[in-house]
C-alpha cells in the first residue's frame, strides 16, 4: 500500500510533502470536529482554526458554517475513493482546502466590490417579467399555426424564445456550459502555482459541476418546489377563531351608569394606548431620521427626469438586459453607480404578476404608483440599497443561507439520495395551499385593487401569477440566465465584448 500511495502523490500535486502524508495525528481523548479532522489534521486539537474569510473577526459564525459545508462536501465526494488508494496520505484534503479558502477569499472581495443592488432590484426583476412575457406569448401560441400547426408543447416554443447554449429544449442544463464557466471563474480566483495544481483543481471543478447540474439544477427549477418554498415562506396559516357572542349582562331597554371602578379601568387603559402609540411614534421617528442619515448623498445625476415607465416587449432579448451590469462600482459609490429608479423595474414586475393592465382598477393603482415612484425616485434610489445591505444581505442571513444550503445538500452529515418528488395529486395541493395563502396574505382592503373585485377573479388572478413557472423545463431557462446574470455581476470580464480583449467569455 505504501508503495502504491508513492506512486499516486507525485500525480496528484508536485506540493505534497510525503513526510506529512506518513505522519498521523496523535490520540486525544477531546472531541475533535470534523474540520479539524480533514481539513486541518496536523492542527493540535487546542489551535484555533485559520479564519476563512477577511470579514471573519465581524461574524465567526459564517466561517465555522463554510468550513463544515467544505468538510462534509470533501467527506462525501474525495474520501471515500481516497481512502482505498492510500489511509496516511492526509494532504490532499488539506491542499484542496487551502485552493478552496483562495477561491471563496477572491469571491468575497468580488462580493464586496460589486454593486449587489442593481442585480436585486434592476436585473433580476426585469429578467423575471421577460420570463413571464415569453410564457404567455408561448401559452398564447398554443394550439395554433405559430406552434407547427399545433404539434409543437409549450417548452419548445418557450425555448425558441430564449434559446440557450446551455440547455436543451426539455430543459436539461448542459455540463460542459457549466464546467467551462467554473474554469472561467477559478482561473480568475486562483494564483499561477494554485492553477497548475492540476489535480486539486479537476477536482473542485467537478464537485460544483456536480452540485449545480445534478443537485440543485434539477430540483429548484421543479414547480412543486418553488410552490413548497413560497409556502415555508409564508410560515403556517393563521386560523381565525370565532369565539360566541358573551350574553348580555344588562338588559338593552335599561340603562346603568358604570360604576367608580370600571371608570378607572376605561381611563387607565386609554393613558396606556395613547402613550404605547406615542412611543411608537418617537420610535419609528427616530429610526427614520438614523436611516435618511445613514443613507448616502444624492448624485446631481439623480435629477434627471426619469424616463416613462414601459413594460419590455416580446422582441426585447434577454442578452440585451445583462450588457446593464458594467463595471462593478465600490461600496462608498453606491448611489451615483445605480441605475436610475431602482424601484420601477420591481414595480413592473408586480404589474406584470398580478396582470395590472388588464383590469381598470390595477391601471389606476399602477398609474398612481408609478408617479409616486417618480417623485420619490432620488429618495428611493438611495433608500433600497441601504435596506438591502443593512437588512437582507448580512452576516446572520448568509449564514442561514450556507446553513440551510448543508442541510439540503448533507442530511444527517451525509449525502442523501434525494427524496421521490410528490404525486400529482400532492402537486395539486400544494399549488391551491400557495394560492390560498397568497389571498390571505394581501390586506383586504387592497385585494379588490391587486386581485380583483370577486372571489372567482382573485382566484383566476393567483393562478395566472402561478403560470409562467408550471413548467420545469420554462424554469431551467430562468435558472441558467439568472446564473448568467450573477456570474456578469461578480466577473464583468466573461461579458461578450471582453472577448476583444483576449479574456475568455461564455
Amino acid at each position: 500500500m505504501a508503495s502504491n500511495a508513492d506512486l499516486t502523490l507525485p500525480l496528484l500535486s508536485s506540493r505534497t510533502d510525503p513526510a506529512l502524508s506518513i505522519t498521523s495525528s496523535s490520540p486525544s481523548h477531546s472531541v475533535v470536529s470534523l474540520t479539524k479532522r480533514l481539513l486541518f489534521p496536523y492542527l493540535p486539537p487546542s489551535s484555533p482554526i485559520p479564519p476563512l474569510l477577511q470579514t471573519s473577526s465581524t461574524y465567526p459564525a459564517l466561517d465555522a458554517e463554510l468550513y463544515d459545508l467544505i468538510a462534509l462536501a470533501l467527506r462525501a465526494y474525495i474520501n471515500p475513493w481516497w481512502t482505498k488508494i492510500t489511509r496516511y496520505d492526509k494532504q490532499l484534503l488539506v491542499e484542496i482546502t487551502r485552493i478552496l479558502s483562495s477561491v471563496l477569499r477572491a469571491l468575497e472581495e468580488r462580493v464586496l466590490a460589486t454593486d449587489i443592488s442593481s442585480l436585486i432590484y434592476h436585473d433580476l426583476p426585469v429578467l423575471l417579467t421577460q420570463h413571464c412575457i415569453d410564457y404567455r406569448i408561448a401559452a398564447q401560441k398554443l394550439g395554433s399555426s405559430y406552434a407547427a400547426a399545433g404539434s409543437a408543447s409549450l417548452p419548445l416554443l418557450f425555448h425558441g424564445q430564449q434559446q440557450h447554449a446551455a440547455l436543451s429544449v426539455d430543459g436539461k442544463l448542459d455540463e460542459v456550459y457549466v464546467r467551462a464557466a467554473v474554469d472561467i471563474i477559478l482561473k480568475a480566483c486562483l494564483s499561477p502555482e494554485d492553477w497548475d495544481a492540476e489535480a486539486e483543481r479537476y477536482l473542485i471543478r467537478e464537485i460544483i459541476v456536480k452540485t449545480v447540474c445534478m443537485d440543485i439544477a434539477p430540483r429548484v427549477t421543479q414547480p412543486w418546489f418553488l410552490h413548497s418554498t413560497l409556502l415555508n415562506l409564508l410560515g403556517p396559516a393563521e386560523e381565525l377563531l370565532r369565539l360566541p357572542d358573551p350574553p348580555s349582562r344588562f338588559n338593552t331597554n335599561s340603562f346603568a351608569f358604570p360604576s367608580f371602578h370600571t371608570i378607572i379601568v376605561i381611563f387607565l387603559s386609554a393613558v396606556q394606548t395613547v402613550s404605547s402609540t406615542a412611543l411608537s411614534i418617537i420610535q419609528i421617528y427616530k429610526r427614520t431620521v438614523n436611516t435618511i442619515k445613514d443613507m448616502p448623498p444624492a448624485s446631481p445625476s439623480f435629477r434627471e427626469t426619469p424616463p416613462t415607465p414601459r413594460l419590455p416587449s416580446p422582441s426585447d432579448s434577454v442578452a440585451s438586459h445583462s450588457n446593464n451590469l458594467g463595471t462593478p462600482p465600490h461600496m462608498p459609490k453606491l448611489a451615483s453607480a445605480s441605475p436610475h429608479n431602482l424601484a420601477r423595474p420591481l414595480l413592473l414586475l408586480v404589474a406584470e404578476l398580478l396582470s395590472l393592465r388588464s383590469r381598470f382598477s390595477g391601471t389606476a393603482l399602477l398609474f398612481l404608483c408609478d408617479a409616486l415612484i417618480s417623485i420619490f425616485a432620488p429618495f428611493l434610489d438611495r433608500l433600497l440599497p441601504l435596506f438591502l445591505y443593512t437588512s437582507i444581505l448580512t452576516p446572520v442571513q448568509v449564514t442561514g443561507l450556507v446553513s440551510t444550503a448543508k442541510h439540503a445538500l448533507f442530511p444527517n452529515g451525509y449525502s442523501a439520495q434525494s427524496p421521490p418528488d410528490p404525486t400529482l395529486d400532492e402537486q395539486a395541493v400544494l399549488r391551491s395551499e400557495l394560492v390560498r395563502r397568497l389571498a390571505q396574505t394581501v390586506p383586504g382592503p387592497l385585494a379588490p385593487l391587486l386581485l380583483g373585485s370577486t372571489p372567482a377573479m382573485r382566484e383566476q388572478t393567483l393562478n395566472a401569477l402561478l403560470e409562467p413557472f408550471d413548467e420545469q423545463a420554462c424554469n431551467a431557462h430562468l435558472f441558467v440566465l439568472t446564473f448568467d446574470l450573477v456570474l456578469l455581476a461578480l466577473f464583468p470580464e466573461m461579458a461578450v465584448g471582453a472577448a476583444d480583449s483576449g479574456v475568455s467569455s461564455l
